[in-house]
């Protein structure tokens, strides 16, 4: 069965009519952080369209001002690929200015990393399972020893996961 939320953004694409739940799915598109109770009240099954309207205007002309700074559409990549990573960790607020060489080094790294990942499909399973399942745990499928993974159990678990 699918998770809750996903079951919830499955029925937003059957009821295209319901404007609130459009722009809603719009935003979230843009902002993974975007908050289905910000905007609808679950007693009246009201949509705040109107705040919906401003918060996606605020955030479209956000990335397209990411968009226009080399160091800010730098960290959209690196963010694209890595959820984790944290602009204060490249951006200097007082100063203005970017990290960009530090960018670019996490950016080649990550994306070495995320290709290693793809050659080794019991690391790539291994990702996989712990993005769906924080309390994974990689010694539970790696054996040091041998260098080999459970590819099997992986396999097994991450259909268990998604039903």
């Amino acid at each position: 069965s699918l998770p809750s939320c996903l079951r919830w953004m499955a029925g937003l694409t059957r009821r295209p009519k319901e404007p609130g739940a459009s722009l809603f799915a719009e935003l979230l598109a843009l902002d993974g952080r975007a908050d289905k109770e910000d905007y609808f009240d679950a007693a009246s099954g009201e949509w705040d369209v109107e705040g919906l309207q401003d918060d996606l205007r605020m955030t479209k002309a956000k990335l397209a001002g990411l968009r226009e700074e080399p160091g800010a559409s730098l960290f959209a990549e690196l963010l694209a690929l890595d959820g984790r990573a944290d602009k204060e960790d490249y951006f200097d607020a007082a100063s203005g200015e970017w990290d960009v060489e530090g960018l670019q080094n996490d950016l080649r790294m990550t994306k070495a990393k995320l290709a290693g990942l793809r050659k080794e499909p019991g690391a790539s399973l291994s990702a996989e399972l712990l993005a769906l399942d924080g309390r994974a745990d990689k010694e539970d499928y790696f054996d040091a020893a041998s260098g080999e993974w459970d590819v099997e159990g992986l396999q097994d678990d991450l259909r268990s996961w998604l039903g």
